[in-house]
């Protein structure tokens, strides 16, 4: 049981302790053909205001919008970063082209491009056909039967428009599906003409073109004046309407629609839309509601937010699951002796895994989107094996640090990932098509996937980078390499972040995500700062790539010189330190603020199991302060005896201090195997 009453966000990063799919999902879908764009912009207020203000900051929010002209359109992802979702919300209808990052968690500025333009509501404003049909003349007549063909035509043109958004909207939906959890779809839009998919009664008058009432028309046996389309509904477009929503459900979307007619108070009663009828029918037919009254959001979408406050999440696995996107559908019930009169809201099924490579490019983005957003949570998936990350802040100014990223990707993991594409086979056809990809991948490059991300407290994105490349195998074995080693960088300001990194496949879809939380010094304060031990790896061990057009430089454009150096000698640090059992270890401190004075180093090496290693003996062998000829920077060379040390995984405790009286500083653990 879920009940977000309880929950509190984790600090640095903003980590919820809750699973991924236990997070509720919230979609700002804006629909921008069917609604006048002065109640847009008044609904797009509006949902500003509930974002910033009523949810939960476990919720991830995202912002789409939909238009005959583009169709469905994703201007920001499932995010916690709230200032994202507000800028989104400010540019949702703007006619510049927004240039957001490859996973939509940022959008940068803006150029000028394309219009985004944004029609009126199809057939609501219409003009009405101001033609004299008193006479009964045969003339009369005869304008009757061509304004009646224009009107016929009319309304195939307005009935074509509804067939494309809701086939547009339920192929939407199917990708959709990739986000797992439920998904709170908030339309907010004025409907389309619901006459056109139910009919009207027949004893209505048809304003639209002034004609003579239906049935009149029926009586007098002028049939070829009436269309049945307008008195029992078109099938074609029920059909089609009814197939968007099973995709809604199917997808675990519920639909709450928001009749943004009613933000607009010059329309009056706005209770006679008539719209009413294909958004409620969306909207009931998911689960959801229709909220009628738009000029009060905060308070209707407030039982939304209740209804959604306690949920139980159920778990298990399916056996014998075959790789073919077919749908599997589940039914969940009370059990026995349950209380009656409840009603369980569940999703109706599942698709089953399909191959990376039939996937479409927007689900292998939310795919990887959504592995970002719930890297570091409680269901993540970054504790594996096959990647190692370092991340360590160096002053770039006072205002903001100089963050390497250095990635490490094992080499049995490269390997194996290309093996992915045929685990949907089995036997000697499975055997088969991993040896014919592996002589494949020996051959050709691999295309690798990097996404790093870092957000705040706050859980808004604070920077980002993005690259892909290709790797051959052949250069790792023929080397007899570990890996790949990934150099990058950030730029951040003072204070704690959360490091989000994902590195895929870009082949098989194979992945792996860590995150780790790093702390920024406020280098104004001149309070001691010092790193984490970096220890110095041996470059020939790795292949070595480095992002690309990479600009050592701050955010005042000042040059940043490569932190990596020691004594004039430059050098790769380690991720994972790992070092042999008959040789010594340097490292590296950089320390800012050190007095000056004797330095006092404290270490403590633990096994896997908690115990101390040799406490009556130190392992740090010496320390030494090197010359760097700048004023409160100092680095530190130490040794770490590794000669006494058996074979296994360890863990190294360090407090550092200098100077008579002098606090010593506690570092962060480090965890460092030692081989043979």
């Amino acid at each position: 049981m879920i009940d977000l009453e309880t929950i509190v966000p984790a600090r640095r990063g903003g980590a919820p302790p809750l699973p991924g799919g236990a997070r509720r999902h919230f979609l700002l879908l804006f629909d921008l053909s069917f609604s006048d764009p002065s109640s847009v912009t008044q609904a797009r207020a509006a949902a500003r205001d509930i974002v910033l203000d009523q949810l939960h900051p476990t919720d991830l929010v995202a912002v789409a919008s939909y238009s005959l002209e583009t169709g469905p359109r994703l201007l920001v992802t499932f995010t916690s970063d709230r200032s994202q979702v507000a800028r989104a919300l400010d540019l949702l209808s703007s006619q510049r082209r927004i240039n957001a990052d490859p996973l939509s968690f940022v959008l940068r500025d803006s150029i000028v491009g394309e219009s985004n333009s944004v029609s009126s509501s199809i057939g609501a404003d219409a003009p009405s056909a101001n033609v004299d049909l008193s006479g009964r003349d045969s003339a009369t007549d005869s304008a009757r039967i061509v304004l009646n063909q224009i009107d016929r035509s009319e309304r195939r043109f307005q009935r074509s428009q509804i067939t494309a958004m809701s086939r547009s909207m339920g192929e939407m939906a199917r990708l959709l599906d990739s986000t797992a959890g439920r998904k709170q779809v908030i339309l907010f839009s004025e409907g389309f003409d619901s006459r056109l998919l139910l009919g009207e009664d027949v004893q209505t008058t048809d304003n639209r073109s002034g004609l003579d009432n239906r049935a009149l028309n029926i009586q007098r046996g002028n049939l070829f004046l009436v269309d049945s389309d307008d008195l029992y509904g078109n099938t074609e477009l029920q059909n089609d309407l009814y197939a968007m929503v099973k995709e809604f459900r199917r997808a675990d979307c519920v639909i709450q629609a928001i009749d943004i007619g009613g933000l607009r108070g010059e329309r009056g009663d706005a209770t006679n839309n008539p719209g009413h009828a294909g958004l409620f029918y969306m909207a009931n037919e998911t689960g959801g509601e229709l909220f009628k009254d738009g000029n009060n959001l905060g308070n209707q979408l407030e039982r939304v937010l209740r209804r959604t406050q306690v949920t139980y999440l159920l778990r298990f696995q399916p056996k014998d699951l075959k790789l073919d996107g077919d749908f599997r559908r589940l039914k969940v019930r009370l059990a026995d002796g349950a209380q009656r009169g409840l009603r369980i809201s569940h999703r109706q099924g599942y698709y089953a895994p399909r191959p990376f490579e039939e996937l479409h490019p927007l689900e292998k983005q939310l795919l990887a989107a959504g592995a970002i957003a719930t890297a570091g949570g409680e269901d993540s998936d970054d504790s594996g094996p096959g990647l190692d990350l370092l991340v360590t802040p160096f002053r770039a100014n006072e205002a903001s640090a100089y963050v390497p990223v250095i990635l490490e990707i094992d080499g049995a993991w490269l390997r194996s990932s290309m093996e992915n594409v045929a685990t949907n086979l089995s036997g000697r056809k499975a055997k088969r098509a991993r040896k014919a990809m592996r002589k494949q991948a020996e051959n050709q490059p691999i295309g690798l996937e990097i996404y790093v991300y870092v957000t705040d407290e706050q859980g808004a994105m604070r920077d980002f980078f993005t690259q892909a490349f290709g790797v051959r195998l052949a250069d790792t074995e023929t080397r007899d390499l570990e890996g790949l080693k990934y150099y990058g960088h950030l730029m951040l300001a003072p204070g704690a972040h959360r490091v989000r990194v994902l590195v895929r496949n870009a082949a098989s879809g194979a992945t792996l995500v860590r995150s780790i939380e790093t702390v920024v010094p406020d280098y104004a304060d001149r309070n001691l700062a010092i790193t984490q031990p970096l220890f110095l790896d041996d470059p020939t061990r790795w292949l070595l790539v480095r992002q690309q057009n990479e600009q050592l430089q701050s955010a005042n454009n000042e040059s940043v010189v490569y932190p990596f150096t020691v004594n004039g000698e430059i050098y790769i640090p380690a991720a994972r330190p790992n070092v042999p059992n008959d040789d010594e270890a340097r490292f590296c401190l950089v320390a800012y603020h050190l007095p000056s004075g004797a330095i006092e180093v404290n270490s403590v090496v633990r096994r896997n199991d908690g115990s101390v290693v040799s406490p009556e003996m130190p392992l740090i062998a010496r320390v030494e302060r090197t010359v760097t000829g700048i004023r409160g920077y100092d680095k530190l060379l130490a040794t770490l005896a590794t000669d006494r040390l058996s074979p296994g995984d360890y863990t190294l405790e360090l407090a550092v201090g200098a100077g008579s009286g002098q606090r010593s500083v506690d570092l962060a653990p480090i965890p460092f195997t030692v081989r043979n």
